[in-house]
């Protein structure tokens, strides 16, 4: 996440302004709009300088009804120029929907596919350590050897063989 601290003032600033029952299905809105947003011909509008805020605005009330909510924050969002937020902003919002309801989103990352078991357990062993529920996605990633990489919101839990021969790396380099 590249624009933390900006991103997640936006995003409290949208869950405060909602009531209780609408703050859940806002964050499926801002997730879809952030989407289709940031990738393909709209993000080619909307990172254009040349395109005014208001412009950019329309191209947004096409996606998002105007009235809604997330639409203003949007809109504030693109008035003030920082459209390279918007991705950042939905994924605060999404940590922000998780935190309250106790739950923490995990992305592991593995130099295989694992096994359903490994999968199962690794989860469970995730949610007892961290005292949340866990909700874990996926990846492969050849370039780590072998060994697991979870990133949680604020942190990495590196048990990689890349990961391990770097801090060796490192204490080798202290030493001499």
């Amino acid at each position: 996440m590249k624009y933390g601290a900006a991103a997640r003032r936006y995003a409290l600033a949208l869950w405060q302004s909602l009531p209780e029952a609408e703050r859940v299905p806002a964050g499926d809105v801002l997730g879809t709009a952030a989407r289709v947003l940031t990738g393909g011909p709209a993000w080619q509008i909307l990172k254009n300088p040349l395109v005014t805020p208001r412009a950019k605005q329309q191209v947004v009330g096409e996606l998002v009804d105007p009235a809604h909510p997330v639409y203003r924050l949007l809109a504030i969002v693109l008035q003030n120029r920082r459209e390279a937020l918007i991705a950042d902003i939905a994924q605060e919002y999404d940590t922000e929907i998780m935190r309250r309801q106790g739950r923490v989103r995990a992305v592991v990352r593995t130099a295989e596919p694992l096994p359903p078991a490994w999968m199962k357990r690794l989860q469970e062993t995730l949610s007892l350590r961290l005292g949340q529920d866990v909700v874990s996605t996926y990846e492969v990633d050849p370039t780590l050897i072998g060994g697991v990489e979870v990133r949680l919101p604020g942190r990495v839990l590196d048990g990689t063989i890349r990961g391990r021969l770097a801090r060796l790396k490192a204490q080798l380099k202290r030493e001499v």
